[in-house]
């Protein structure tokens, strides 16, 4: 009974310890850009296609993936011509401000009945 009583002890005390650190080692990672889907796709495709981690470029403070390795040198050339606008703000959003506040929309591209991208 006492080794019961002490792993409790101990796993109360470790418990709250691990759930205070583990935010702190997800929030050094680079967050990852439009759900890791290629934006250079949507110009040369006219669709949306998921990008690969072994083709990706650091901007902005963001992880961009790409499809190829010629989709992100496109990118890394011209990045304001293939990132999203506002920075990722819907435009409603930033013209609303006073009424709703700033807001960024959710990516989750899909292909629309005229087979074009659309987002939710």
């Amino acid at each position: 009974m006492a080794y019961f009583a002490r792993r409790m002890r101990s796993a109360m005390l470790v418990g709250p310890i691990c759930c205070l650190l583990a935010p702190m080692a997800w929030a050094d990672e680079t967050r990852l850009s439009i759900s890791g889907y290629d934006p250079v796709s949507y110009f040369t495709d006219g669709k949306p296609v998921p990008g690969k981690t072994e083709f990706e470029y650091v901007w902005h403070e963001a992880r961009w993936r790409f499809a190829s390795a010629a989709h992100r040198d496109l990118f890394v050339t011209d990045p304001e011509h293939y990132a999203p606008q506002y920075d990722g703000y819907c435009a409603m959003g930033v013209a609303d401000v006073a009424v709703f506040g700033p807001h960024k929309d959710a990516v989750i591209p899909r292909l629309g009945p005229s087979s074009t991208a659309s987002f939710i």
